[in-house]
């Protein structure tokens, strides 16, 4: 192995680990200030990007990096490299990541540090499986970008979140220890053992000696990570409850959208903003000078009836006459005593 098969096994190497060591700096400095926490996540959603173009992009009189890129022999736990199928998407994650990463960095989320540290693990972790060429060490670098999603599902995830997330633990736990007991058994029966790379484990291996009990139970295994039928049932709610971009949303809307939007999302905070009274109300009305008399007895009305409705809301907000920023205060108030009680509430609408 040459000196630029070194370099590049290594460029791999820190492509992949770069974004875990980001993430264990934000998980142990949660209080960091948020400028330097925002440096580091920067670092570790970015160079990955860098790199990886570095290492696939063909250069001007020369192959792509990684297709100089023999073996690894670097000294980082497991070996690194890239190939003509893990090179694309090892590249793709790098772009997805950098994509995730920018916008986890201009959310306005609770716990920030700790949300990004988890993030950039869950890439780190995705990055390694692609970009290492050990089979045990894919494997791993699988099983720890798992333990961030549930994580993330679980304290930054929408409704349902809290059973999704547990569903989703107890089904990959299960599956990822059946992997690795078939793969383990797969390996056993390898002339090249557990230390295999995947050129070395594709070229040794011979099916025959290969026990039955291992290509079930890797079957099997694998089926419940993918969510194969019938292993299924947890993907759906798992993706559902996963953390969204979306935050509070506040409409504009009456008495009837109202209805509708609690009955599509029970926990929808309604806010009734209500003039002092109706003949405020109806003054106010009459001071636009938009409406017909026949008109404004009709608005004058339907203002009643969905006055009677106001005890149907969370919260009454008197408009007074002349002092609107009064009311406008009182539903900031209300919005952020809501966040505060409620941290973890995701709405799309």
């Amino acid at each position: 192995m040459d000196s630029l098969d070194f370099l590049h096994a290594n460029l791999a190497a820190v492509a992949v680990y770069t974004p875990i060591v980001a993430g264990l700096v934000l998980l142990a400095g949660r209080r960091l200030p948020a400028g330097f926490a925002s440096g580091f996540a920067c670092a570790g959603f970015l160079l990955p990007l860098v790199l990886g173009v570095w290492l696939v992009a063909p250069w001007p009189g020369q192959k792509a990096a990684y297709q100089q890129l023999t073996s690894s022999g670097s000294p980082w736990g497991f070996d690194f490299g890239l190939n003509g199928l893990s090179a694309p998407l090892f590249l793709m994650t790098a772009v997805v990541g950098l994509a995730a990463g920018i916008k986890a960095l201009v959310q306005q989320v609770e716990r920030r540090n700790t949300y990004l540290g988890l993030l950039l693990f869950m890439f780190g972790g995705t990055l390694g499986t692609f970009g290492t060429t050990s089979v045990l060490g894919a494997y791993f670098f699988h099983e720890f970008a798992l333990i961030p999603t549930f994580l993330l599902t679980l304290f930054w995830g929408g409704a349902g979140r809290r059973p999704a997330a547990m569903q989703m633990a107890i089904y990959l736990t299960v599956g990822a220890m059946v992997s690795l007991a078939g793969l383990l058994l797969v390996l056993g029966s390898a002339k090249t053992g557990y230390t295999s790379t995947w050129s070395e484990l594709l070229n040794t291996l011979d099916l025959r000696v290969v026990p039955a009990a291992a290509v079930g139970l890797t079957l099997f295994g694998f089926g419940v990570l993918a969510s194969l039928f019938p292993f299924h049932s947890w993907a759906a709610p798992g993706y559902t409850a996963a953390p969204t971009p979306a935050y509070e949303k506040i409409l504009k809307i009456d008495v009837q959208g109202a209805r509708s939007v609690r009955s599509a999302i029970p926990e929808a905070i309604l806010i009734f903003i209500a003039p002092p009274s109706a003949e405020a109300l109806a003054v106010r009305l009459a001071g636009r000078g938009t409406e017909t008399a026949e008109e404004l007895v009709t608005r004058a009305k339907s203002a009643i009836v969905e006055m009677d409705r106001a005890k149907e809301y969370d919260y009454l907000v008197l408009n007074e006459t002349g002092y609107p920023e009064e009311a406008a205060a009182q539903v900031e108030k209300i919005v952020l005593a809501e966040r505060a009680k409620h941290p973890e509430r995701r709405i799309t609408v």
